[in-house]
């Protein structure tokens, strides 16, 4: 934003995943044509509300000149007078300052007096004689006047200036709660009927979407609801303070964040700002548990908790605790009866904490629908408070309780990802020499005990071990569907750079991406599988490398030391994956043209749903370090995915399978598929999504013309119980000319 801030708001690089609604509001603001109806933007407290809406008032304010944008935000401690005093000052000052563009006028402290002697000779003479009304309502106490006038003064002004007027409210529930001195009327009332005329366009912000249950006419709001910002706009964020605050963070202890703090960026500023004053890396689960707690209790996030969570009294405390504690929501009976109080009672306590948008009534239960954070900061006064818990113990409790969330869930995000990580990173050994430590689970736990969070330059290691230069890999099916617990990879490779029978290698991984360490019968499966995985490839030579999520136990390290087995944790993966990225990819071996001999590569698929995938990422693997482009090797996929989804159609043998083999020449990569049983349906045409989704935007087109228009060469060889398809591709590489 090139042009003078307004509101205080936060830095571009600092403000993340909002760009959409900001467009919207915008949008309809600006339209030529009067909206026939409103919008009401609800979310919870913190969500980002308020800094949407200052970001919409000032791209509005210096981006065009035809709507005067007006911006104010409820207070809670106001009376009626307080509030017409307020609200008339600042849409008086902002009306001014837009059509003056004179942003300083926004923020300036002017009193009413002040303003209405600045306007009383300029143009602007009419909202001065608006502040006249005021001061003579005020004078003869007129609570009434003194609010409607407050209330209509933007209608008014755009009706005698003929200007259209966009009427941003924030935290417009608070309108509900705030009563004239006589009747006991509140104002929302006074407002919609200036809202709903259809005569000024307006959004309005609150809490609950039943903010206007029976108020308003049907189709006369649209409901917007915003959530908390997605994993990725969190995570952005936290890195973008992490690095503002010089903070070392892992990118996974802040996905567990994200999702502790609800997407919530004033809660997220608040932990990263308190992790940089407490001079604290967010390096584990335990660093960020322990810096949430101390802000929970005694930071900023505490006071502002405290500030809008008004527990009045005990029995108000442990109303809340009990409908914390029934996620599903509980009926009014059943509530009066676990809190033993007098019906009246409870249900003036109901009341208050739906007001605080702690609570939501509907179909016949109470629901609690704060947010995590706020529910801590509830437990954590009730611990204290209800049952007179010391602060210790009771901080104690929310840590241990979210350690084990956090724990959870990050097991869960991380599961499948490391396979993924996994595949990536085989597919990059290229001859690199890394430090020895990295294979050998036992040496390093011994020499770097206790310290959880390391980097790649922490290691200090004289013994290397050389990688060997991997041309293919892929996740292999049929063996790890025999040991549930266990992905099994097999990456094909050469060792010291030759290409000869002497230095290929096979790297067989077993890969537990569980919470639970290796163990000692995980161990054996592995050892098991192995051996039959070497027994199938003939390998000259097999290197066996175990991964444990978790790590592993005592006895299953032992078993796999003596079986010269590598062992893997996670920390030892991820600074050996930081190595492999550092080395960079100046090396990786594009030169197999050039080799003389054939490469051959199979793969047996079960009759399962997508299995015809596997082989499309195995052939794409290969496809990429041979050096094809990228257009010749979705056009390979293509066709190997019909080929191999004709082949299960038409196998007539029950649980039967489809041999894939990729033989790899001096100028082709030819593609064998066979089946068992009756003879391939030239004719037959299919459609599968997951081809769809798996390819993007390529054309799928069906069948065997297809394959025709796809490959080089295609042609069938009747086998004795099935039929083999064969498939050629003339070898180009990237940066070659397409039509040589």
């Amino acid at each position: 934003m090139d042009n003078k801030i307004i509101f205080n708001i936060s830095q571009n690089n600092e403000f993340f995943g909002r760009s959409s609604e900001i467009e919207e509001i915008y949008q309809h603001a600006i339209s030529s044509m009067k909206p026939t109806y409103g919008i009401y933007l609800v979310g919870r407290k913190w969500i980002g509300k308020t800094e949407l809406l200052k970001r919409v008032y000032h791209r509005l304010f210096w981006d065009q000149n035809k709507v005067v944008p007006i911006y104010y935000r409820f207070k809670a401690d106001y009376n009626t007078e307080d509030f017409a005093d307020d609200y008339l000052r600042d849409f008086i000052k902002q009306y001014f300052a837009f059509l003056t563009k004179n942003p300083a006028i926004v923020t300036e402290n002017i009193s009413l007096n002040k303003l209405e002697h600045l306007l009383a000779d300029t143009e602007l003479a009419y909202l001065s004689r608006l502040l006249v009304l005021h001061r003579e309502a005020r004078k003869y106490g007129d609570h009434t006047a003194i609010l409607r006038n407050a209330i209509n003064a933007p209608y008014q002004a755009g009706i005698h200036y003929n200007n259209h007027i966009f009427l941003m409210l924030d935290d417009f529930d608070i309108a509900a709660r705030t009563y004239l001195r006589e009747g006991r009327t509140g104002i929302l009332k006074e407002y919609l009927k200036t809202l709903m005329s259809g005569s000024i366009s307006y959004l309005v912000t609150g809490y609950t979407k039943r903010l206007f249950e029976g108020e308003i006419y049907p189709n006369s709001i649209k409901i917007m609801e915003l959530t908390g910002l997605t994993e990725e706009s969190s995570i952005g964020l936290m890195e973008e303070l992490s690095r503002k605050y010089n903070i070392n963070c892992d990118k996974e202890i802040l996905a567990v964040a994200a999702g502790q703090l609800g997407g919530s960026p004033a809660y997220m500023q608040s932990i990263m700002a308190a992790a940089k004053n407490e001079g604290r890396n967010l390096e584990t689960l335990k660093d960020l548990m322990d810096v949430y707690v101390k802000e929970l209790v005694g930071g900023s996030i505490g006071f502002s908790l405290s500030s809008v969570i008004s527990i009045k009294s005990l029995n108000a405390l442990r109303l809340l605790h009990i409908c914390i504690n029934s996620r599903n929501g509980i009926s009014e009976e059943e509530l009066i009866e676990q809190m033993a109080l007098d019906n009246e009672e409870t249900r003036e306590a109901i009341s208050s904490l739906c007001e605080l948008s702690l609570l939501e009534t509907g179909c016949g239960l109470i629901k609690w629908i704060g947010d995590k954070v706020a529910e801590d900061y509830i437990c954590y006064l009730y611990e204290t408070e209800a049952k007179g818990k010391s602060r210790a113990e009771a901080k104690t409790r929310i840590v241990r309780k979210r350690l084990k969330e956090g724990f959870y869930i990050q097991g869960v995000k991380i599961k499948g990802k490391v396979k993924e990580e996994l595949l990536w990173l085989l597919k990059r050994f290229n001859s690199q020499a890394v430090p020895k430590i990295l294979f050998h689970n036992q040496d390093f736990l011994y020499k770097y005990s206790g310290k959880m969070y390391m980097k790649e330059n922490d290691i200090k290691e004289d013994y290397k071990i050389s990688l060997p230069q991997v041309i293919g890999c892929f996740n292999n099916v049929r063996y790890e569907n025999k040991e549930k617990e266990l992905s099994i990879i097999v990456g094909y490779g050469f060792n010291n750079s030759r290409y000869d029978d002497e230095n290929e290698v096979v790297w067989i991984v077993g890969l537990k991406e569980s919470l639970s360490a290796i163990h000692a019968g995980d161990a054996e499966g592995f050892i098991r599988q192995c051996n039959i995985i070497a027994g199938d490839i003939k390998a000259v030579a097999v290197r066996r490398w175990m991964i444990g999520r978790e790590g592993f136990t005592g006895e299953a390290l032992k078993r796999l030391s003596v079986e010269g087995i590598y062992t893997t944790d996670a920390i030892q993966l991820r600074i050996l994956k930081n190595l492999i990225e550092d080395s960079g990819n100046t090396n990786q071996f594009h030169n197999i043209r050039g080799l003389a001999s054939l490469k051959e590569f199979e793969i047996i698929l079960p009759m399962s749903t997508k299995a015809e995938l596997v082989a499309a990422k195995a052939v794409e693997e290969i496809g990429i370090n041979i050096g094809l482009d990228d257009d010749t090797i979705t056009q390979i996929k293509t066709a190997l995915v019909e080929a191999c989804i004709n082949a299960f159609e038409h196998s007539k043998v029950k649980n039967g399978k489809v041999y894939c083999r990729f033989i790899v020449g001096d100028d082709r990569l030819s593609l064998h598929i066979q089946n068992e049983g009756k003879d391939f349906d030239a004719t037959l045409q299919h459609e599968t999504d997951a081809v769809v989704k798996l390819l993007g935007p390529a054309k799928r087109g069906r069948g065997i013309e297809l394959m025709k228009q796809l490959m080089d060469e295609v042609r069938f060889e009747k086998m004795k119980g099935g039929t083999k398809l064969v498939m050629v591709k003339y070898i180009k590489k990237i940066g070659e000319a397409k039509n040589e």
